[in-house]
């Protein structure tokens, strides 16, 4: 790094990127072994870390403007990308081995997450598609498991630096990207287990969209993917349950929808696996109509 700092050119070559890999990998070890205690060394690294996080990006994103998407298949790129991923994985591990200790947690959040955040979402955001790293949304998934409602404040910013972005790579058929894929379901279940009133203090345009994913995830013809938009909509509609100041406004713009879409994909014969979740989704929803929970006028809408 010194020397990186002396000649840029210096961390660009692929014996020194492979290095960094390699040293990265055994601090994800040490990591994982040693638990909190790894902070003073994270601390110790931690801007050589994101600035080579930023200068791999940077080239990457220059490759792929000049070559074209094959440019990520290219030895230096591929594993430049490599490294950024050690870096993910890194930053993984820290907060998983954070969660037993809420002061270990809150240390995380004010001392790392300020630095992280902005740099790996305008790294996703910018990056093309095939440069995009399916372990972001492992990250932050992780880190609303672990760091809960901590997280609340940055569930807008995330919102809107990836889900537009992950939508597009996945949405346009059913093959494309599966690691994306099952990651981006995963953080919105996640997102909506533990940071629910953020999910729906969003603008009402990534409402719609949190909501058309869903849809199309439990349309999915992947088993694992269609019952888990399943899950991710139940749990959502028992968050709506006990929320009624953020519950109308939904069962105006969604309900009605929501039940075609559901009785759609029962009788279809292609989602037979889902039709105990088909069955507790449509229950809920009558239940929230015939408890009141709807009141006529948005029944009529």
């Amino acid at each position: 790094m010194l020397e990186g700092k002396q000649n840029v050119q210096t961390l660009l070559k692929v014996e020194v990127v492979k290095d960094l890999s390699r040293i990265l990998r055994i601090n994800i070890r040490v990591c994982t072994a040693a638990g909190t205690i790894y902070v003073h060394q994270l601390s110790t690294v931690f801007l050589d870390i994101l600035n080579i996080y930023q200068l791999y990006s940077e080239q990457i994103i220059n490759a792929c403007i000049q070559q074209g998407p094959i440019a990520t298949r290219v030895n230096l790129y591929k594993t430049m990308r490599a490294v950024k991923s050690d870096i993910l994985d890194l930053f993984i591990a820290f907060t998983e081995v954070c969660k037993d200790s809420a002061t270990d947690r809150e240390l995380f959040m004010t001392s790392f997450m300020p630095s992280i955040v902005p740099q790996v979402l305008t790294d996703f955001h910018t990056s093309p598609p095939n440069a995009r790293d399916a372990k972001v949304l492992t990250f932050f998934t992780t880190s609303i498991v672990v760091l809960k409602e901590l997280m609340a404040p940055h569930i807008s910013n995330i919102m809107d630096a990836v889900f537009e972005k992950t939508l597009e790579m996945i949405s346009t058929n059913m093959l494309d990207y599966p690691e994306h894929r099952m990651e981006f379901f995963k953080f919105l279940h996640e997102a909506n287990q533990h940071c629910f009133h953020s999910l729906f203090n969003i603008p009402s345009h990534f409402q719609k969209l949190v909501v058309d994913s869903i849809v199309w995830a439990f349309k999915h013809t992947e088993r694992n993917i269609s019952e888990t938009g399943l899950e991710i909509l139940l749990a959502l509609l028992e968050n709506l349950a006990v929320n009624p100041a953020v519950a109308q406004p939904f069962y105006v713009s969604f309900l009605v929808p929501l039940i075609h879409d559901v009785l759609g994909v029962m009788t279809d014969r292609l989602h037979k696996s889902g039709f105990k979740l088909h069955a507790s989704i449509l229950k809920h929803l009558f239940h929230s109509i015939q408890a009141g929970q709807v009141v006529e006028e948005m029944l009529e809408n």
